[in-house]
């Protein structure tokens, strides 16, 4: 995390230095510190971001229970535009803190367009996502629309933040409470916890 400060410090810094270099040598020197900096920054992300693999050729939500079997899973459907999903990020301390000591695996799905890839992405860095990531295709899309989706006038929508408890592949709760309720989320997922 410093590194990434210093990154925000030193980038305007490396590019007055480069600017006012007579020489094409110290700008090819400023250029490689700045890339330095960005691939060690870009090291520090949390290894306990995790993909589902191929998680863009998964059509069945039956195949995303079938990944988690065995194990107690709290599901967090989001979007990089929605602000009230973005809000509860800032609870994740506390719910990391809960899911690491009872075993509980998180899940991020976001709703985001697949031209939204790079956003999405920075989003799950930016705010140290720990847990396992996928955006669901078009035909998954459509299966969870159906399953969770509210109606909306003539037609349904998935309203998130929304949040689902899976344990042993099964969905236990369709709709959980939400991070910034604490201890009443932690209740919750105690229910399904060592049984």
């Amino acid at each position: 995390m410093k590194k990434v400060l210093s990154l925000g410090i030193l980038l305007p810094m490396l590019m007055v230095w480069s600017g006012n270099a007579s020489t094409s040598v110290k700008k090819n020197e400023a250029y490689a510190a700045l890339v330095s900096l960005q691939d060690s920054a870009k090291h520090e992300v949390s290894e306990k971001i995790k993909f589902i693999p191929a998680y863009e050729k998964i059509n069945d939500i039956k195949e995303i229970q079938e990944f988690f079997k065995d194990k107690v899973v709290y599901v967090d459907f989001w979007a990089t535009w929605c602000g009230p999903c973005v809000q509860q990020f800032k609870y994740n301390d506390l719910l990391k803190e809960f899911t690491d000591k009872h075993h509980i695996e998180k899940l991020y799905v976001s709703i985001d367009k697949p031209e939204d890839d790079g956003t999405w992405k920075e989003m799950i860095k930016s705010h140290n996502l720990e847990g396992y990531h996928m955006r669901p295709n078009n035909t998954l899309k459509k299966q969870l629309v159906e399953m969770f989706g509210r109606n909306m006038g003539e037609r349904k929508s998935l309203l998130i933040p929304r949040y689902l408890i899976i344990k042993n592949g099964e969905i236990v709760v369709k709709d959980a409470k939400r991070p910034s309720s604490k201890e009443v989320l932690f209740e919750q997922l105690k229910q399904f916890v060592g049984e």
